[in-house]
């Protein structure tokens, strides 16, 4: 055994500066230690060691010998021997002085680890007589022995617990599952009650005069209560990863019922409500009890026995929240804390618990939840306003603001107005916050220059803020329509007056007989406020539709209906068409008879207007661009649901609403015609703008992208000469983006194919892209392409031109698809060469993949049958001339960034889109040169030698490739035999990784592959017909085998693993059966053999019926799932 005096040596060594000793030295050091962890009984010379030596990282390495000799020679100590151990490392963190913190924590592990592998003997003694030592270091008056008491707490939570930082003791999972339940039930409640007692304690003294050492025991105490508050029971947890020990982000507390009386004791709340108020000034004991009060905020399960006691526990929590709110000190931290509870109680508990609170407890709530949301979004703006870096407040906002959202959804089954307040309050405040004064706050917090408002800050389009706020608009704007009277006065009036200020601004421009001002007193200001009010008005208006069918929001037409018999429909549609401010002399006998929800949208269309006039006049450099787009967005965004809407969508109806926006009315056809101006003057006006005119573009889109407003548009000139100036080379159309010219395109493609008027319609579409393809193939033709093809003007009008063309594909429908494949066909072809051309432009070779994806994804379902074949020739030229020019090509080095590799993924989307289609029939392709099973194969004989690791770690790659490997196997297994040698094996070792690298998704897809190659190889043998898959399916049955029964396993999987499963064995029963005896015979112990047995039989008895049909696979699933419930715990080792 080496002596203290060579350990104390190695141990200086390893802890000397890298300058100090050489590597042979600590090479040498290091060895020493390793021979002495590993020495037989160390324990006498560990002992020996934490007694007389000082050097700490010897002390370190004592404790960490001693864990590992105990649990390697637990079985032959003695009971007496461990237990005198424990004591003895007890005794030494108790009265050694002068140890670091991290050899006490080391010492400690090994007392925790010794209680709980004590366990496996069913022996609880250690732990019990561990505990009665720490009640006695808990309850004593020494701060010094309660923080270690706390230390020793920390321990055992972190063993018990089950997650990365419990110790590798080499017991099975089940064991360790076992412990943690068994100390849950025997211990975890008597360690918070040791605790919360500990806690209490400090109440009695003058909290703000505590001691260096109290404050230290204190902030301990709150620790540990905050971990055990966080504890993931296990009645919740291991779910989806059997036997797994990793936690979940967000844990809810969900104790037992054992729990009741401590839980709903209301001292419990209090006291960390009473700590979190007097310890304000302690940043860590105030996080530790906010925590606390966030986990008690997230009380659920069992624990509950009815709804009387939620609403008792929320009801008594309610009012600590109440107590704290009003005499917290506020910062972010706090703030923070604050949102937090707000949002767990709101999110967590159901909603008839919060509906049964008393009246006037929800009432004092709401109006703290209101003062708080209001003072929160003052500070943001003051945060936002002085640049500062802390998130907090902004956090906290989005906290509430979400658990508002949550009571806004279930608000009709509350009293009647019981939030009107709140909403008042909150809209007005948000709208304050994003206001200059004197309306608004923005400004007021500082004194820069211009109120420290910059016009290239207003107009930065790099942030967008309806989508980084899209959630506070959403929620603010349910606020709106909770109140629609007072919305809709206040939005109106500050967007009104606004909209004079703009027209006195573009008027004194407009008249101004000298040279254009550089600037404008106040207008970055107004240009603000305009873009926050377009933005709240737009989610007051309508919902954020977020896939659904956009619909006019319920509220808005119950307010606009009440109205009726107080509204005049012509004087409303007057208001609407003549784009000027309502509240002048000239209008102010009409107004009180104007629908207040079209009032509003008449000073949106004033304002677009207005812009337009200025873009008519070339003043677009005095205009925001920012406003612009939050015009465009606002019309496009109120559009979608407003405008000709489907009646029979609606249970009610607001008559103001359908007469001036309905189908088949003056006001609707108006308007649309009012908004394809718009559009039009923005493609041009704006033109240097691509968000502005993108949005323009999308505007127009969803103009077209419903019959009703589609056969509208399309009687409107302005329509007809949007198409004329696209197919025109010297339009200002073509200065747009390309990305812009496709969505250009779509929109005039859906539009001409409305109508039941076929000869019209074939007109028009023959027109718009006989003129592209011709603009297109000219460019291809030339005699010098190859050589021009690299000039920017060339490659600019390719790209615009593939982009237009992928507008077109995406606009097929069962009218017009057959139309634009005849024109699109010949595109194609001409695309194949672009592959080589622009080898080394990837973004000319990713936009002809895109266009191929787009054609067969959206055309092929209404494509002729005869037609197919010509299609699938093209798709085998491309993946042709792709495998030639990116023959090694992908190197680790060029991996940087998955946009890189987007032509790859292009081409494993195309091949996966040409084989899922429903609609195609596989069977006949006896005719055809090419086949979907050529293109599928001939793709991954191009594909798998540039999928390298490197490439499968970007995730939507490895996604898509494993999606098209396992299309190939599930309809083509028969064609795995006749496959190159060297293309099968790198097919099967790509599904071998698949099942276990990179993820649950590509995991269930190896599976299904797998199990269709088993399911046709079983087949097959049923007829005694022998392929040449067979032997390799053996192969993944011992692979699978391993899977299921001895590694991390999700039960998410386990239907796709059990029929692959089944399959397999099927395939190659003599095999299964080899490898269930290996695995009987590894088992030392008999009880767990027998036990692991008797499973095997119940699982595979030997009467089993090798089938595969349905009812069999349901029974396998099931018998398989109660095999590794029964088994998988003891087969597997932490």
């Amino acid at each position: 055994m080496t002596s203290i005096q060579e350990l104390e040596h190695s141990a200086a060594i390893m802890m000397a500066p890298p300058n100090a000793v050489t590597q042979q030295q600590r090479q040498s050091a290091e060895q020493v230690f390793l021979n002495f962890r590993r020495s037989k009984s160390p324990y006498l010379a560990c002992r020996q060691i934490l007694e007389q030596s000082k050097n700490d990282y010897l002390l370190f390495q004592a404790a960490s010998t001693i864990k590992e000799a105990i649990l390697r020679e637990w079985t032959i100590l003695e009971k007496a021997d461990v237990e005198s151990l424990r004591s003895f490392l007890l005794t030494f963190v108790t009265h050694k002085q002068g140890v670091q913190k991290y050899v006490k924590e080391q010492v400690l592990q090994v007392v925790a680890v010794i209680c709980k592998r004590s366990i496996v003997e069913n022996s609880h003694i250690i732990q019990e007589s561990l505990l009665k030592d720490v009640t006695q270091l808990m309850t004593s008056n020494n701060r010094g022995m309660q923080i270690l008491g706390c230390m020793i707490l920390r321990a055992l939570l972190n063993e018990f617990a089950f997650h990365t930082r419990s110790s590798d003791i080499g017991l099975s999972w089940e064991f360790h599952i076992q412990c943690k339940k068994s100390f849950e039930v025997q211990a975890l409640r008597q360690i918070f009650m040791l605790v919360v007692q500990a806690m209490q304690q400090f109440l009695v003294t003058e909290l703000n005069l505590l001691s260096v050492q109290d404050t230290s025991a204190l902030v301990h105490l709150t620790s540990l209560a905050e971990q055990i508050l966080s504890w993931d029971f296990s009645k919740f947890g291991h779910r989806k990863n059997l036997v797994s020990g990793e936690a979940a982000a967000v844990i809810l507390f969900r104790p037992g019922t054992s729990w009741r009386e401590l839980i709903f004791d209301p001292a419990l709340v209090s006291l960390f409500c009473k700590l979190q108020l007097t310890m304000q000034a302690n940043d860590e004991i105030c996080h530790h009890c906010g925590q606390c009060l966030i986990q008690l905020a997230s009380l659920s399960g069992e624990v509950f026995q009815d709804t009387l006691s939620q609403t008792q526990y929320l009801s008594n929590f309610v009012e600590g929240f109440l107590q704290i709110s009003k005499s917290l000190e506020m910062n972010g931290q706090a703030a923070l804390c604050l949102g937090s509870i707000v949002n767990r109680l709101l999110c967590v508990f159901p909603i008839y618990a919060i509906t049964a609170l008393p009246i006037e407890t929800l009432r004092l709530f709401g109006e703290s939840m209101t003062d708080l949301t209001c003072s929160f979004l003052q500070a943001v703006a003051k945060e936002e306003e002085l640049n500062t870096e802390d998130t907090s407040y902004i956090e906290a906002v989005e906290q509430f603001l979400e658990g508002w959202a949550s009571l806004l959804e279930q608000s009709g089954l509350f009293p009647k107005g019981i939030f009107s307040d709140s909403a008042t309050k909150i809209l007005n405040c948000y709208v304050q916050c994003h206001l200059a004064a004197p309306d608004g706050l923005r400004g007021t917090f500082s004194y820069q220059i211009d109120n420290g408002i910059h016009l290239d800050e207003i107009c930065d389009l790099d942030s967008d803020d309806r989508e980084l706020f899209v959630d506070q608009l959403c929620t603010i704007g349910s606020f709106g329509r909770l109140i629609p009277e007072h919305a809709l006065n206040l939005l109106t009036k500050l967007l009104e007056s606004r909209a004079d200020q703009f027209e006195k601004y573009l008027s004194t421009i407009q008249y101004s007989t000298g040279p254009l001002p550089s600037g404008f007193p106040g207008m970055d200001n107004l240009y603000e406020d305009l873009h926050w009010l377009l933005l709240i008005s737009g989610y007051f208006l309508a919902d954020d539709s977020n896939g659904e069918k956009p619909l006019i929001p319920k509220e808005i037409i119950s307010y606009s209906s009440s109205l009726e018999s107080h509204v005049d429909v012509q004087a409303t549609f007057q208001c609407l068409c003549s784009l000027r401010n309502q509240g002048n002399a000239d209008s102010i006998q009409d107004s009180s008879r104007v629908d207040p929800v079209v009032r509003l949208v008449s000073v949106i269309f004033r304002l677009a207007n207005l812009e337009k006039q200025a873009l008519g006049s070339g003043l677009s450099e005095l205009l925001s661009p920012q406003v612009g787009r939050s015009i465009v967005w606002c019309l496009r965004h109120w559009a979608k649901s407003y405008l000709l809407p489907d009646e029979k969508d609606y249970d009610k109806l607001s008559v103001s609403l359908m007469s001036v926006f309905g189908t088949c009315t003056d006001g609707g056809k108006w308007t649309l015609g009012f908004l394809l101006d718009k559009v039009r003057t923005n493609l041009s006006g704006w033109s240097a703008e691509s968000q502005i005119v993108e949005d323009a573009a999308l505007l127009l889109l969803s103009l077209v992208d419903s019959k009703n407003r589609a056969e509208v548009a399309i009687s409107f000139d302005s329509l007809w000469l949007l198409a004329q100036e696209h197919m025109s080379k010297t339009s200002v159309l073509h200065e747009l983006p390309p990305e812009v010219l496709r969505y250009l395109t779509q929109a005039l493609v859906l539009a001409g194919s409305v109508g039941d008027d076929t000869a019209a319609r074939k007109k028009y579409l023959d027109q718009l892209l006989q003129t592209l393809q011709s603009h297109f193939l000219g460019i291809c033709h030339q005699p010098d392409f190859t050589k021009l093809s690299q000039k920017e003007p060339v490659r600019s009008q390719m790209q615009c031109l593939l982009e237009s063309f992928r507008g077109a594909a995406l606009a097929a429908n069962r009218h017009s698809a057959n139309t634009l494949f005849n024109y699109l066909l010949p595109v194609l072809s001409n695309c194949v060469p672009l592959v080589n051309v622009y080898q080394n432009c990837p973004e000319v070779v990713v936009l002809v993949f895109e266009l191929f994806v787009d054609v067969v994804d959206s055309q092929i379902a209404y494509i002729e049958e005869h037609e197919l074949p010509r299609l699938y020739e093209v798709c085998l030229g491309l993946v042709q001339t792709y495998g030639k020019c990116n023959l090694g090509k992908i190197s680790e080095d060029s991996l940087e960034e998955e946009e890189q590799l987007n032509d790859l993924l292009l081409l494993i989307k195309l091949l996966s889109s040409l084989l899922s289609k429903d609609n195609l029939d596989f069977g006949s392709g006896e005719d055809q040169k090419v086949t979907p099973s050529d293109l599928a194969f001939y793709g991954l004989h191009v594909i798998i030698p540039l999928m390298s690791p490197e490439v499968l770690e970007f995730p939507i790659l490895c996604t898509e490739f494993f999606k098209l490997t396992t299309y190939v196997c599930e309809m083509y297994p028969e064609k795995m035999s006749v496959l190159p040698e060297e293309l099968f094996k790198s097919l099967m070792a790509s599904l071998e990784v698949g099942l276990t690298n990179y993820g649950a998704d590509v995991t269930k897809m190896s599976l299904e592959a797998l199990s269709s190659l088993a399911t046709y190889c079983f087949d097959e043998t049923q007829k005694n017909v022998r392929v040449p898959i067979h032997e390799v399916l053996q192969h993944f049955l011992k692979t699978l085998f391993d899977m299921l029964l001895l590694k991390s396993f999700d039960m998410d999987l386990l239907q796709p693993a059990a029929e692959a499963f089944l399959a397999l064995i099927c395939c190659h029963q003599m095999y299964y059966t080899e490898l269930v005896r290996s695995l009987l015979a590894q088992q030392t112990d008999q009880v767990l053999g027998q036990r692991l047995l008797d499973a095997f039989n119940q699982l595979t008895p030997s009467n089993m019926k090798l089938s595969l049909d349905r009812l069999n696979k349901m029974q396998f699933r099931k018998s398989l799932d109660l095999f590794l419930r029964s088994v998988k715990g003891f087969l597997c080792v932490k």
